[in-house]
């Protein structure tokens, strides 16, 4: 083989960059995969890591420095999926220590650049206060702005959630809607469910209108969310007096910080 072609140690170099062995390139992308995939044999771990959405970045291609490196120079130059993958990285321990404070300035920096999903990744981390003060009020602010910035069915049914309970903000039903509606438009189940509640009865901010909580219930169901086919409207069936004396419930509360 011609001169530069291989490494001091036998592997052969990236003709783009002569310093750099292919087995450097190999490991960065193999270590990409275990920070999105995780490690074989634990199915529950890698379908979390699969949720994750790993987020390309300039980074992933940059031969130079330790893929943590390459992501905080990324980050520092204001590349805000970099941070957020920082963020990852750091809140899951894959690649890095656990380190929930390093992870939410990460997705706080993601955020401040753009990247909408750090505003609700970092929103979640102050909601739970895992290993931290919690700060709904930080949690709500951050979430309104994912919402904003076009996060429809995660961040927009989380500040519904809040406000519908009052919880970290004043308690405003009518505000609640709002961001039901946006959720719902957005196909999130549990929004559509929770605001055809608000439509079902009186005292929500809104007026009642059961035709629509009609509507939205069949919405719902049709989404996937069972507690609402119970109150959906049916052309084959006639509801029985159980189902018409029953009072739907608000979707459960753990749906808040996923």
């Amino acid at each position: 083989p011609r001169g530069g072609q291989f490494g001091r140690n036998g592997w052969p170099v990236s003709p783009n960059y002569p310093d750099v062995e292919i087995r450097n390139i190999l490991g960065l992308f193999g270590w990409i995969c275990t920070v999105v995939y995780g490690d074989s044999g634990d199915p529950v771990k890698e379908q979390e890591n699969k949720s994750t959405n790993y987020k390309n970045s300039k980074a992933i291609a940059d031969p130079i420095g330790s893929p943590l490196e390459r992501f905080q120079k990324a980050c520092n130059d204001g590349e805000g999926p970099a941070c957020l993958n920082l963020g990852y990285i750091y809140e899951r321990g894959n690649g890095a220590p656990i380190n929930k404070l390093q992870a939410i300035g990460y997705y706080q920096k993601a955020c401040d650049a753009g990247t909408i999903e750090g505003c609700n990744m970092a929103g979640t981390l102050f909601y739970n206060g895992d290993g931290f003060e919690k700060n709904k009020a930080k949690a709500i602010e951050l979430f309104q702005k994912a919402c904003n910035g076009g996060d429809y069915t995660g961040a927009c049914f989380k500040v519904g959630i809040m406000y519908s309970k009052g919880d970290g903000v004043g308690l405003d039903k009518a505000v609640a809607a709002t961001y039901y509606q946006k959720a719902c438009d957005g196909n999130n189940a549990n929004a559509c469910h929770n605001l055809a509640i608000f439509y079902y009865s009186e005292g929500n901010g809104i007026a009642m209108n059961k035709q629509l909580a009609e509507e939205l219930f069949g919405k719902a169901c049709r989404l996937g969310s069972e507690p609402s086919c119970r109150f959906a409207p049916s052309a084959t069936k006639t509801p029985s007096e159980e189902k018409k004396n029953e009072v739907p419930t608000i979707s459960p509360e753990s749906s808040q910080t996923k």
